[in-house]
């Protein structure tokens, strides 16, 4: 009971202010919208475009190399604006392209085209997201609130692939509406990281900001 006590007050400490729970509902959104939907891309891609595995792979390695590349302006641009606003402008980004993916992808080419553009905002978020726990947590309390976020990030898999599955059933396996999914959780997800930015920028912001402690 003692150490169910503990581990509940883990979860509080992380959840009590406004600041820090936002953005731990924005992850989980993302790990919804990205994690649990990425399978069923592959049958998307399989299934409802009819490419093959020798095709597939080639535009998956080149969206590889997409994101590769994708990291040096991210991470340049991470240095220079704050982190917590390139995450909440490629949640944006991320909504736009999954919406456009939805009505347009159709083919091979489209495709392909989809997996090199979305590779920027993707590790927008990725590389964002990290670097903005190192400006949003408090330092004395790091490790806490950044293992908090990987194991609700582990619920979300748990429960979100469920869901996926129960939301692929309901739309009778149409693979295509994997991008309306994706749209809607990104968007909602920018909802969150909207405040979470606001209530930085009144912390303090870039120059004063103290992690406040719950």
């Amino acid at each position: 009971e003692r150490g169910m006590r503990g581990f509940l007050g883990y979860f509080r400490d992380c959840l009590r202010l406004p600041i820090y729970r936002n953005f731990f509902i924005a992850y989980v959104l993302v790990i919804l919208a990205t994690a649990c939907a990425s399978p069923f891309s592959v049958l998307f891609a399989r299934e409802t475009l009819g490419l093959g595995l020798g095709e597939m792979g080639p535009i998956f390695a080149w969206g590889a190399v997409a994101s590769a590349v994708a990291f040096v302006p991210v991470g340049w641009l991470c240095d220079r604006r704050p982190p917590l606003l390139v995450t909440a402008w490629t949640l944006v980004a991320l909504a736009a392209g999954s919406f456009l993916a939805l009505a347009l992808v159709r083919g091979r080419e489209a495709f392909f085209l989809y997996t090199i553009l979305f590779a920027l905002p993707s590790v927008g978020w990725a590389l964002g997201s990290l670097a903005a726990t190192m400006k949003l947590f408090p330092e004395s309390r790091f490790g806490e609130f950044s293992s908090g976020l990987n194991v609700f990030g582990c619920g979300a898999l748990i429960v979100g692939n469920g869901a996926m599955g129960f939301f692929m059933d309901a739309v009778h396996s149409d693979y295509q509406m994997v991008f309306l999914w994706s749209a809607v959780l990104y968007l909602l997800a920018a909802i969150p990281m909207a405040l979470v930015y606001r209530a930085w920028k009144r912390a303090g912001g870039p120059d004063r900001y103290v992690a406040p402690l719950p």
